[in-house]
């Protein structure tokens, strides 16, 4: 009976054996794991066919565990060397030894496929060992130069990140206690896993084989071609026919179908391809029998569409300045290139529409794909818009961020003064004009006289030159021809402005009375005058003489009495009986005098402010500041008055007190006339030299259209409000703005503002708006004439954009019958 326990050189031999079954696996599966994911191996085999049906193809055990579908994942671990190795060489070529696969590799080939292929051949040589016991001598040996291996796979495997030790497994087989185990087992599961590779090659019987071959990665809208390959070339009864995978869906292709012209049975032509042909491809090789379907899988190759919608991004100087040039410039990543871009514009940033780069005010914009450019000549506040870059391709579209254009500038602000130089006779009309910010610069100015504009170059010598460096005027040798209404006016980019007016007139003088405590009178002057006085003289009269005689100074009676400039001072002693004398006082300057005469007697109050008199001709400023306004509207006034029929007078009554502007209405029961209407209504300023609407109201309201044209006559004459409405044209509608505020306070640029703030609401350019008109109300009415289908976007506008009106003091608006209003009435929910 054999002894139980095993002599020394078989327990080696037991050794041996668990040590190629149980170690070299270990870093084969972890070198495969490093290449390939188990969820991704099912895929790697099915794209590679000399696995599937070539001479290297899995046996059907082999598959059954390594060739799961998916969600199933195979486990590496209960793989043998024989299927890790064929895996590795046939699925990483990457890992390809120094001499090629099954070559021996020579000691200065340290790789890890070297590697990988220096453990194929420890196992196989060993195997034909003679008997089935290992000395220690050679079991050293054969231990040492698998150390040195499995060292250098250990050290690659920690540079992958992997924390294994294959030495330390082999060194625990090697301190086993063997002595009681059956050597039989060992020696028969050793020879199985050594002779697998030719069991497997007997197992597979060589077939038609197919494989395609083609490029992965094409752009967008080039054309892909995959041609099928077959072994052996000459099959008869066999076709080809092509099939795509999309979401785990196989589909068959009918490459009769345009997309796939140029198509034939060993090639598939995929014309202008784009991102819904991507997906992977393969062709079936099939044979019809009798009464089954032979049918062999190529390789699969996966198609991807390299490209994506463009991406644009533009950009502009800033900040932007009123008639200066704007430059929009781009930058396009677009893979295709793109076919076609369009400059757009917004009023919101949020509906954009297309901007026409042929109109003048784009010149030298350019739509070229390649370098799209944007240009405005001059920017003017119509250009404070939003804008973009809309780019498209083969792909798709896509717009480029948005840039808001916020140009700034002002109109010329402008001071005025004067200065008077008595010894040259000369008068300087000192202007200063400056914009802040310094843009946009001033481009001209010039001085008027009485509205209309003086040439200084040709005045000979009379003026001095006006420039926008020296904006002032001199006035030379000034005389009584000079007088006048004197205004400076300044222009740039934006617009101009006008200053206040400089009247040049004869002195304006006022007087003022007072008893002093020792009785004497005292009287005070106080002048205006552009020119300055030169000159003050103080006269005395009888009443019965004709003449008055200056003043001297020095006399007792009048001690205290000075005629120096600005406020010339008479004082008269209690004894001068001032019933039977009167006193003057003469003002002077270049222009000419101003004589005033004192009262017979101090008021009851002992003191009194008394009006300007002028003897020669009267206060010219007033007239040259309204331009005679005056005097016509005096006459316009008593037209009317004069010309109202009498019969519409209990009419014109009513509306003026239905209009509820008159607080008290007891006035109006003594009143028996128009005339009588009409003074009142100047007396509550709601007829004036300057403001003729409501009268407007009246008229039109008691059908007396020919007095309401005299309003209309004088008031475009004069510059005075007035009430037009010009008849709405065909494919406009009038929409009426109701602002709270008297529109003698709203100049020309606020009424501008709303046609802007309008515009940009209905999303229309500004000059396609008209103001049509102002009609009276509690405040007024601007009259917009906007076309219908703008019109809508005003019904339909929302809260933020109602608040943009809303600043501009405007509460509601009315088109046809229906009003809107801007905010909630009270009262409503």
């Amino acid at each position: 009976m054999a002894s139980p326990v095993l002599p020394k050189g078989e327990q080696n031999f037991i050794r041996f054996v668990k040590i190629c079954l149980d170690v070299l696996k270990l870093p084969l599966a972890d070198t495969l794991a490093s290449e390939i994911q188990p969820a991704d191996l099912y895929n790697k085999i099915q794209h590679h066919c000399s696995l599937l049906i070539g001479k290297n193809k899995l046996s059907p055990t082999q598959m059954t565990i390594c060739y799961l579908s998916p969600p199933t994942i195979p486990n590496y671990n209960k793989f043998d060397v024989t299927l890790l190795y064929k895996l590795l060489r046939n699925l990483c070529p990457s890992l390809e030894p120094t001499n090629g696969w099954r070559k021996d590799p020579v000691d200065a080939d340290i790789q890890i496929g070297d590697d990988i292929e220096r453990l194929r051949i420890f196992r196989n040589n060993n195997v034909h060992h003679g008997s089935s016991e290992i000395t220690d001598i050679d079991f050293e040996k054969i231990l040492k130069k698998l150390k040195s291996v499995l060292q250098r796979i250990q050290n690659h495997m920690a540079s992958k990140g992997y924390n294994v030790n294959y030495e330390e497994n082999m060194i625990k087989i090697r301190q086993l206690d063997l002595g009681d185990e059956l050597i039989d087992k060992y020696k028969i599961a050793y020879l199985m896993e050594c002779t697998i590779d030719r069991l497997n090659q007997a197992d597979g019987i060589e077939g038609p084989m197919i494989s395609i071959e083609g490029q992965n990665d094409v752009l967008c809208g080039n054309s892909a071609t995959f041609n099928a390959v077959i072994y052996p070339e000459n099959l008869k009864g066999w076709s080809v026919t092509w099939q795509k995978i999309e979401k785990w869906t196989l589909i068959g292709i009918n490459t009769n179908n345009e997309k796939y012209s140029g198509s034939t049975e060993k090639k598939i032509v995929i014309q202008s391809v784009c991102k819904e042909d991507e997906g992977e491809y393969r062709a079936i090789l099939s044979k019809d029998l009798k009464a089954n379907n032979i049918s062999v899988s190529s390789n699969a190759i996966v198609l991807h569409a390299i490209g994506d919608v463009p991406n644009a991004e533009i950009s502009t100087e800033r900040p932007v300045y009123f008639g200066s040039t704007s430059r929009f410039k781009s930058r396009i990543v677009s893979c295709p290139s793109p076919d076609g871009v369009e400059w757009q514009h917004s009023n919101d940033g949020k509906t954009f529409e297309s901007i026409i780069i042929s109109k003048p005010k784009y010149y030298g914009s350019s739509c070229d794909p390649k370098s799209p450019l944007l240009i405005i000549p001059k920017v003017s506040f119509e250009d404070r818009l939003y804008y973009r870059l809309f780019v498209w391709n083969k792909i798709g579209e896509q717009h480029s961020n948005t840039v808001f254009l916020d140009v700034k500038g002002s109109v010329p602000n402008i001071t005025i003064s004067h200065r008077t130089c008595v010894l040259n006779r000369s008068i300087s009309l000192v202007g200063d004009v400056f914009v802040y910010g310094d843009l946009p610069a001033i481009q001209s100015v010039f001085w008027t006289k009485n509205g209309k504009e003086i040439n200084t170059e040709g005045s000979g010598g009379k003026y001095t030159k006006v420039t926008v460096d020296n904006p002032s005027l001199t006035i030379f040798e000034a005389n009584e021809y000079d007088a006048g209404s004197y205004q400076l006016t300044a222009t740039n980019a934006v617009g101009s402005t006008s200053s206040e007016f400089l009247i040049l007139d004869v002195p304006d003088v006022s007087m003022a009375i007072h008893e002093q405590k020792n009785g004497r009178i005292l009287f005070t002057v106080t002048t205006k005058s552009i020119p300055a006085p030169y000159f003050a003289q103080w006269s005395i009269k009888k009443k019965s003489a004709d003449t008055f005689i200056p003043i001297d100074e020095q006399v007792e009676e009048f001690k205290g009495t000075s005629n120096t400039l600005p406020h010339p001072v008479l004082v008269v002693d209690p004894k001068i009986d001032l019933e039977n004398y009167c006193f003057q006082v003469e003002v002077r300057n270049f222009i000419g005098s101003c004589k005033q005469i004192t009262p017979v007697k101090k008021d009851e109050a002992g003191s009194g402010d008394l009006s300007t008199n002028d003897n020669q001709g009267g206060r010219l400023s007033e007239f040259y500041l309204d331009g005679g306004a005056g005097l016509k509207f005096a006459k316009l006034f008593d037209d009317i008055a004069e010309r109202f029929p009498e019969k519409k007078t209990k009419r014109l009554k009513n509306f003026i007190q239905y209009s509820h502007k008159v607080k008290d209405m007891t006035l109006f029961a003594q009143t028996v006339s128009a005339r009588d209407c009409l003074e009142i209504l100047c007396d509550h300023k709601l007829f004036t030299p300057w403001d003729v609407i409501f009268m407007q109201f009246l008229l039109k309201n008691t059908e007396c259209m020919d007095l309401f044209e005299k309003c209309v006559e004088y008031a475009e004459a004069h510059g005075a409000l007035c009430f037009y409405e010009k008849v709405q044209e065909n494919g406009f509608r009038n929409v009426q703005f109701h602002v709270n505020g008297n529109i003698s306070c709203y100049t020309p640029v606020e009424i501008r503002r709303i046609k802007e703030i309008v515009a940009a609401i209905v999303g229309c350019e500004l000059t396609e708006i008209d103001v049509n008109g102002y009609r009276h109300s509690s405040s007024f009415l601007a009259v917009l004439s906007i076309e219908k289908k703008y019109v809508r976007k005003l019904l339909t506008m929302k809260q933020k954009e109602k608040d943009k009106l809303s600043r501009l003091n405007i509460d509601y608006f009315i088109v046809d019958f229906i009003t809107v209003y801007l905010q909630s009435p009270k009262g409503t929910q």
